[in-house]
């Protein structure tokens, strides 16, 4: 561990930064089967805005990165690490939302996630967190970043019982512009779906323990049949899908939620 001795204030959540670390460093470790090493460092940095894999920012930021020296990243699976459910690992050992989570936390917190990798020889994710927010001038170019869409503003029920799931999408859907109502009970959100209040898009996972997606776009759109249900799962091979024109199977990348969402409320509308 080698951190800065400067001490410096991040503009930051601290129990969800705590988790961001905590997901980066069993990245590291798990990158690691035959053993390595796992380093933190800190520093204090005034960013430019010319810096390669910061987006332009500009500012004084708290600098965070954790390396280790395992198996390292392709190109390819470097470009996707950031995607929601992408994962390397096998079924059951990883939800491929760790990496997402981080990137979603710096960017929500004004800053910039960049990650650098060789095969065989490990890999470094970094954070760049403000110091204060007067010291900061985002630059939103980035081509990972979710772009502010012309239909923002538009009201999202998102149904997923699966909490990492649920925030970072969540994320994703606030970032756009979108006005985000998440349930983790379809239950619970039939009653909104049953309410007054306005919907003009539901995202709903299919597997949920109390209530699978086809059995709650059943019942939804008794109340609502013109508000488009956009399904998102695992599954491959369910009949029930070929007859639903909006489907994302995962993993699948912010872009394509956004671009999904786009394309149902324009036909719904």
């Amino acid at each position: 561990m080698k951190l800065d001795q400067r001490p410096a204030m991040a503009f930051v959540d601290s129990a969800e930064f705590e988790n961001a670390v905590f997901n980066l460093v069993i990245n590291a470790r798990d990158a690691m089967p035959d053993g390595g090493v796992v380093t933190i460092n800190t520093a204090n940095v005034e960013l430019l805005g010319t810096e390669i894999g910061t987006n332009g920012l500009q500012g004084k930021f708290v600098r965070i990165s954790v390396s280790d020296t395992g198996t390292g990243m392709s190109d390819s699976v470097r470009l996707q690490a950031f995607d929601p459910f992408f994962t390397t690992k096998s079924i059951g050992e990883g939800s491929g939302l760790g990496l997402s989570q981080v990137y979603g936390l710096v960017n929500q917190s004004g800053g910039a996630t960049e990650i650098e990798s060789q095969l065989g020889r490990g890999t470094t994710v970094t954070m760049y967190l403000p110091q204060g927010r007067s010291d900061v001038v985002p630059h939103k170019s980035s081509e990972k970043q979710s772009p502010v869409v012309a239909s923002a503003g538009l009201r999202v029920l998102l149904l997923d019982d699966d909490v990492q799931v649920r925030q970072t999408l969540t994320a994703i859907l606030d970032e756009s512009g979108y006005a985000v109502t998440s349930f983790s009970v379809a239950h619970h959100a039939l009653a909104l779906v049953r309410s007054s209040e306005p919907i003009d898009v539901m995202v709903v996972d299919f597997a949920m323990p109390d209530m699978r997606g086809d059995q709650f776009a059943a019942e939804a759109r008794t109340t609502r049949p013109a508000v488009p249900i956009i399904f998102i799962t695992g599954y491959a091979d369910r009949a029930f899908f070929e007859s639903e024109p909006w489907v994302l199977r995962k993993p699948f990348t912010a872009d394509s939620l956004i671009k999904a969402i786009e394309q149902a409320t324009h036909v719904a509308a």
